[in-house]
């Protein structure tokens, strides 16, 4: 018989908290979404309008597919790093070597990199790892999230065990720029930002009603 696989976080509690967000990122042109989107060439009487449209519309289609789109900063603070006796874990790529390494999951993708992983140690004095050394990053995939995990053969470090922010880790999500986002998702992004500047009510003959592209089933979440 198989032994049941506990979630990653068994007897450690974590949060994620937002520490820089890039306000004007923008993932799609305000001139190509004026002339090739709304057929509407305005000569930039409402670039502002439209720019808070792509805005709203990029946040819409994140929310719908639980994708981080805009470039951000997070920071995941953990009571402890999680153990091999916690929960059982699965091998990256295969690899028997990772079988009994315990691993750290995103909430969210596209993670971009990982800034760095702080820890108070057994004194309460705060130490850091030393980045691709002492960790190995797996990038989500379509089915499985983000993963941290301690290097072959080596293990998490201990840490305090009785602070909330015993271990830091601080990382990027989002993409950089406009032209890295998936076309599918650049798409959507146009067509809600279309319907919002067309109909900025959202309303149709019988009311109120969110009528835009219902993208729960045009673009399903990743999750």
């Amino acid at each position: 018989m198989t032994a049941r696989r506990l979630p990653w976080d068994t007897g450690v509690e974590w949060r994620t908290d937002l520490v820089a967000s890039d306000g004007n990122f923008l993932a799609l042109d305000i001139e190509f979404v004026a002339q090739k989107v709304l057929r509407a060439p305005t000569e930039g009487h409402e670039d502002d309008l439209i720019r808070g449209y792509i805005q709203a519309a990029t946040r819409f289609v994140a929310h719908e597919c639980s994708e981080a789109i805009w470039p951000e900063t997070h920071r995941m603070l953990l009571s402890a790093f999680p153990s091999s006796s916690s929960c059982g874990v699965s091998a990256p790529y295969g690899s028997a070597s990772y079988n009994s390494s315990p691993y750290i999951e995103f909430p969210v993708a596209p993670v971009r990199e990982i800034s760095s992983v702080a820890y108070f140690d057994g004194d309460d004095e705060q130490s850091l790892t030393s980045s691709p050394p002492d960790w190995i990053f797996l990038p989500a995939g379509l089915r499985q999230r983000a993963r941290l995990y301690p290097s072959a053969g080596a293990s998490w470090p201990t840490s305090t065990p009785v602070r909330p922010d015993a271990v830091t880790i601080t990382y990027t999500v989002g993409y950089e720029r406009g032209e890295q986002i998936p076309q599918l998702l650049r798409q959507a992004i146009a067509l809600v930002a279309a319907e919002l500047y067309k109909n900025p009510d959202l309303s149709n003959a019988d009311g109120q009603v969110a009528n835009t592209l219902a993208l729960t089933r045009f673009l399903p979440r990743r999750w």
